[in-house]
């Protein structure tokens, strides 16, 4: 007897994608890479507010430094600011040949200090204070401030710094 092969008709449809798959998924990627470059973007603009910070914290502390190397302009106030300076003093201090008096060495000091914040800052905005009578147990206050744009709305942020001296 001959072998004879019956061919089943499949009631399978054909294997792959259709369209609508392909579009949902799709959109499921899209909206992922979306979130993925909104995160990437806020990561970049704290990244940044961070390096301000640091920048700010760095050039107080400098402030510091050169004010424990003029103790006597210290004691007598001759670094409380309410803004930074805008011009430049007579004397640098820089050379041997320009001796400075604590007051000028002072003077020096804190243009140093504006020059280095505007270099590293947006907009920056300074203060010295001593907490109460300037005496060698009072405290300095020394606030920095600065803008930078507000990643989650439009406008400008203020931010600040500040840090204490003990003399």
């Amino acid at each position: 007897m001959p072998v004879t092969f019956l061919r089943r008709h499949s009631t399978r449809r054909p294997r792959g994608f259709s369209l609508i798959e392909v579009l949902v998924a799709l959109v499921i990627v899209s909206v992922g890479l979306l979130g993925l470059a909104a995160m990437m973007q806020a990561g970049l603009s704290d990244n940044h507010t961070a390096e301000l910070q640091t920048m700010a914290s760095i050039d107080a502390e400098n402030l510091t430094e050169l004010m424990r190397a003029n103790m006597t302009g210290v004691l007598d106030g001759d670094y409380v600011i309410a803004s930074l300076p805008t011009a430049a003093p007579g004397n640098l201090c820089r050379t041997i040949s320009s001796p400075c008096t604590p007051a000028q060495e002072a003077q020096a000091d804190l243009w140093n200090f504006a020059s280095t914040l505007t270099a590293n800052l947006p907009n920056p905005q300074a203060t010295v204070q001593c907490e109460g009578v300037c005496s060698a147990t009072t405290p300095y206050l020394i606030t920095v401030t600065w803008t930078v744009a507000n990643g989650a709305h439009s406008g400008e942020q203020t931010v600040s710094y500040s840090t204490l001296y003990q003399p």
